[in-house]
């Protein structure tokens, strides 16, 4: 017949085991996904086109503005030169109880037709 264990606890040395057996089985499990992911992942074996084959120049070339240039008076739109800007006293937006204005009436339903 079976030997039967006494009730009680078991050894330290079963419970690290234990402990050591699901670690590494996590492990190579985690080992194991890493691999499936990266053996998987899209390796694109045709190289990408750069600007240069696809018929686009490389780097723009970019020039320094002129410093010889006459510097005049900006205009506003309207022609005139631009004056002193003068300071504008708040107002108080009017009263609509936030919603932004009065409701829209809603449209009347189309007569039926027939």
């Amino acid at each position: 017949m079976l030997e039967r264990r006494p009730a009680g606890r078991e050894p330290d040395a079963v419970y690290r085991r234990r402990r050591l057996v699901a670690a590494g089985a996590g492990a190579i499990v985690f080992v194991l996904l890493i691999v499936l992911i990266a053996s998987a992942g899209g390796g694109d074996s045709e190289p990408q086109d750069s600007p240069a084959d696809l018929g686009i120049g490389g780097t723009p070339e970019l020039s320094a503005p002129s410093s010889d240039r006459d510097r005049t008076e900006t205009t506003d739109t309207d022609g005139t030169p631009d004056a002193e800007a003068t300071p504008v006293a708040p107002t108080t937006p009017p009263a609509t109880g936030g919603t932004g204005g009065a409701a829209p009436a809603p449209a009347a339903p189309a007569p039926p037709q027939g």
